[in-house]
């Protein structure tokens, strides 16, 4: 167990990221850059011409920004239901000044901010002005980066912006992806009913949903959620465990994992869901812990974690580890165990199992590290640590756990802390 431990009190960040990409000319195949956070709409490159002076705005493949047809100031269509339209004026010595008006033409779709990147230019010695320059680069674009133009916010509606050119003696070409953040709804046909105390999991393709109370009552139901085609598929009840809430799931790559969970008794049953052959296979119970809910659940790579929650009468310290391969339970240790409790977090490392907050019988503040491999646990340094809590939340970012919300009986909170071991 390593010695060293931080508690790190929780603020606001502001991270600035100047990203690279291939560089090339308009004809150059090339990917566009991503950005974080955001949806690439669409690929463009413009012609310059100065005499006379005129802007042409052509639609490129993402893949591999080949020209495809509409030039001019013509409407340019996206995948994304997303417009623009460019025209150009010219001092007639060296600045040339593009105006560009962007249309959102989603009624379903609020696009709630635009980004304009170039990301090639035959002439470096250009300087670009950007209506709102974020990213000024000294001197112009440097080959391989690219330089953010402005952000407009056209919602639902249309927006305009200026984009400055210096120092433009000649014709030239440049190549500009438009990114935007936005909320489209999921589809309703053939989705799960309506549903609380459920649970979720993502497959690297699907969102899986299933169990939770409905207003039929409790329910052994799932559907499959296909985010690029927005579409449902039922999961099969063949073999499904029985109804339940207020139980946990875990993804080991291939299959989801439910366990425990409550309907009208405390359940330690659960079933491993294979969404490949949409099908069961049950858990073994030889072993398994007792039935809970408000439990946790972690995946280390190898084997389910379940640990703490509640029985109807008494709060636990006591837990599992369920081996895939082998159908089987073995238990964690009592030794140096935390305070049994519900409503916590838990979070995996990648080698320990982090179990923070949650109720012992007041809104805890404490927590402990589990080492599978050696069956051990640790105490959680108690200095700097966030007030009590449960019901809150917890990441793990690669190097540190973000706990943050949750309440304490009194109010809501919205604060947190960082924890690194």
């Amino acid at each position: 167990m390593k010695a060293l431990y931080e508690w790190l009190g929780l603020g606001l960040v502001f991270v600035l990221f100047l990203g690279g990409c291939s560089q090339g000319g308009p004809e150059t195949k090339s990917t566009a850059p991503s950005l974080p956070g955001h949806t690439l709409l669409g690929s463009y490159q413009a012609h310059v011409t100065l005499d006379p002076p005129t802007v042409s705005i052509e639609q490129v493949k993402p893949s591999d920004l080949s020209p495809q047809g509409l030039a001019g100031t013509d409407l340019i269509a996206t995948a994304f239901p997303f417009q623009i339209r460019g025209s150009l004026s010219f001092d007639g010595i060296t600045i040339a000044t593009i105006s560009v008006t962007m249309t959102n033409t989603s009624s379903a779709a609020t696009l709630n901010s635009v980004d304009v990147r170039i990301r090639s230019i035959t002439d470096l010695n250009i300087t670009i002005l950007g209506d709102t320059p974020v990213e000024d680069v000294p001197g112009g674009i440097t080959p391989g980066g690219y330089f953010l133009l402005g952000t407009v916010n056209p919602n639902n509606g249309t927006a305009n912006d200026t984009w400055v050119f210096q120092n433009v003696t000649s014709d030239y070409r440049f190549g500009f992806d438009v990114y935007g953040s936005s909320w489209s709804p999921t589809s309703t046909t053939g989705a799960p009913s309506a549903r609380n105390g459920h649970s979720t999991v993502w497959t690297g393709i699907e969102m899986i949903i299933w169990g939770g109370n409905t207003s039929s009552g409790i329910t052994n139901t799932g559907g499959r959620y296909n985010p690029s085609t927005d579409s449902w598929q039922a999961t099969s009840t063949t073999g499904a465990p029985s109804a339940r809430f207020w139980h946990t799931v875990v993804w080991t790559g291939t299959e989801m994992i439910v366990w425990g969970g409550l309907c009208g008794s405390y359940l330690n049953t659960g079933g491993r869901y294979n969404p490949f052959t949409d099908s069961w296979m049950a858990t073994s119970i030889t072993g398994a812990p007792d039935g809970r809910e408000s439990h946790i659940a972690v995946w280390t790579g190898a084997e389910m974690i379940v640990w703490g929650g509640y029985d109807g009468t008494n709060r636990l310290n006591t837990g599992g580890k369920y081996n895939t391969t082998l159908d089987s339970w073995s238990p964690t240790s009592l030794s140096g165990a935390p305070l049994g409790r519900g409503v916590h977090t838990a979070v995996w490392t990648g080698t320990e199992m982090i179990i923070w907050g949650g109720w012992d019988s007041t809104y805890t503040n404490s927590g402990s590290e589990y080492e599978p491999s050696i069956d051990m646990w640790s105490v959680l340094p108690s200095t700097g640590a966030p007030s009590g809590r449960a019901w809150h939340t917890a990441v793990w970012t690669g190097t540190e756990m973000i706990a943050w919300g949750g309440g304490n009986g009194f109010s809501d909170l919205n604060t947190g802390g960082r924890y690194r071991p």
